[in-house]
């Protein structure tokens, strides 16, 4: 009886970590980049999608402080899409973030 407990408690851990999984994804962006007038520099970056999903959020993996807070809203992605994308228009010297997907959650500037 113990034994099944114990599996049962294990198996649920399993599926809420899979469940997660999904919500959070690295990258790695080789340059800086500017977003709402604040500037970024290139690091790896994780990207988590919030536990109510209404926003993403983008901090680098060396400051974790410097982060980007970004609203989202639904986006209709088909199923061979990738789980992260992310857009910037570059203007000159300078790169500025315009989207942000993770899953079908994705933000526009």
């Amino acid at each position: 009886m113990r034994f099944n407990v114990i599996l049962i408690v294990l198996i649920s851990c399993l599926c809420v970590t899979a469940a997660f999984a999904g919500e959070t994804a690295s990258v790695n962006i080789p340059f800086s980049f500017k977003s709402h007038g604040e500037q970024f520099p290139a690091s790896q970056y994780e990207v988590q999608l919030s536990p109510d999903r209404h926003h993403l959020t983008m901090s680098t993996k060396l400051t974790p402080a410097k982060s980007i807070f970004l609203v989202d809203e639904p986006a209709d992605v088909n199923q061979f899409a990738a789980t992260l994308s992310i857009r910037f228009d570059h203007n000159g010297d300078v790169r500025e973030l315009r989207s942000l997907r993770l899953g079908s959650y994705e933000y526009r500037r």
